[in-house]
């Protein structure tokens, strides 16, 4: 994979992780005033970090895309509510394809982990997502080397 998308997803995740870091000041606080266990509050968050990985990925595979700031904000925001309100549209079909539209929802694979079960299955999700977005970045990135449109 490309020097660039590793380093920008490193800089972004990093930066996601820095501004994660003041919310453990709730977490002493609720392990000291309140009776949720550690295992509640660490799948917490572990699905913050998890998503944060795979929403940090599809935001710079849409930046990619596009040379304009804003329309990559607006197409990131757009895809991500595709993928976390997925699972409404699956709502009105078939038990199949219900099942199946459900298992690409970021929000069902992220409610489970928060409530405390973490299934493989669901961090494999997330963390597919993100490799994913990331390889398609890449791919991206080395169309617009190859026809000489990287500035």
């Amino acid at each position: 994979m490309n020097a660039y998308v590793w380093g920008k997803f490193s800089a972004l995740f990093l930066f996601y992780l820095v501004l994660l870091a003041p919310t453990t000041v709730y977490f002493g606080f609720m392990r000291w005033h309140g009776d949720l266990g550690l295992a509640q509050i660490a799948s917490g968050y572990v699905g913050a970090i998890l998503l944060g990985a795979a929403t940090l990925a599809i935001g710079i595979f849409i930046s990619a895309l596009t040379g304009n700031q804003i329309v990559a904000a607006f197409g990131t925001f757009a895809t991500i509510l595709c993928f976390w309100f997925i699972d409404a549209a699956g709502s009105t079909m078939p038990s199949f394809w219900r099942t199946f539209i459900r298992h690409l929802s970021i929000y069902v694979h992220y409610k489970t982990i928060v409530t405390g079960r973490v299934g493989l299955d669901d961090v494999v999700y997330l963390l597919s997502v993100a490799g994913f977005f990331l390889f398609m970045t890449h791919v991206s990135i080395r169309a617009l080397w190859k026809t000489g449109k990287w500035d």
